[in-house]
């Protein structure tokens, strides 16, 4: 077999299809949950977990028809105490403890809900309502996903975890570019 089944080509570094850092007008291609338990495309992390409860999720997936590139969301719907929160009193108890960075209940190794974060989770949920032109009260986005109504994202390289993940930072409506006119002549 010949070695140059590929012609005279050479290969180079994979050109990436996924947004960089920036702002980028975008669509909705697709929503659908999931967990934190989760991979992207459904499988199951292998990662060893301190606590037995998965944070709900809405994996979203974004189109920007400019560049033909793509940008991958997970909206969290859940937020947890951080375990730095637990009082003295709390610890003494036996019935919560530290995992990780989370506080847990010892008996059930659950998370413990944070309601201010939650509460801060949702509004990025109503920004990114808000950024598709969507009515207060709406809940079903199929409708922006089958028009491909565009948005503007912003892209940052944020760290999470010791790593750096591009993550989306703002949601804002998109502005239809406007025309000037020449007055010079």
């Amino acid at each position: 077999m010949s070695k140059q089944v590929f012609g005279n080509f050479v290969s180079t570094a994979v050109q990436s299809r996924q947004l960089a850092e920036g702002t980028w007008n975008v669509y909705p291609y697709s929503v659908e949950q999931t967990n934190s338990f989760l991979n992207g495309d459904g499988t199951e992390k292998k990662e060893e977990r301190l606590w037995s409860n998965p944070s709900n999720q809405v994996l979203a997936k974004f189109f920007c028809p400019e560049r033909k590139e793509w940008h991958t969301h997970r909206f969290q719907m859940d937020a947890w105490r951080k375990g730095d929160s637990l009082t003295k009193a709390e610890l003494k108890s036996g019935k919560f403890e530290v995992a990780g960075r989370y506080a847990i209940v010892s008996a059930t190794k659950e998370r413990i809900s944070d309601p201010e974060g939650v509460a801060k989770c949702m509004n990025i949920v109503n920004e990114f309502f808000h950024a598709l032109k969507m009515e207060e009260g709406s809940s079903d986005i199929s409708a922006a996903i089958a028009a491909k109504t565009i948005l503007t994202i912003k892209i940052v390289n944020k760290p999470y975890l010791d790593e750096e993940q591009l993550r989306i930072a703002k949601f804002s409506q998109y502005k239809e570019p406007v025309e000037k006119e020449d007055f010079s002549g």
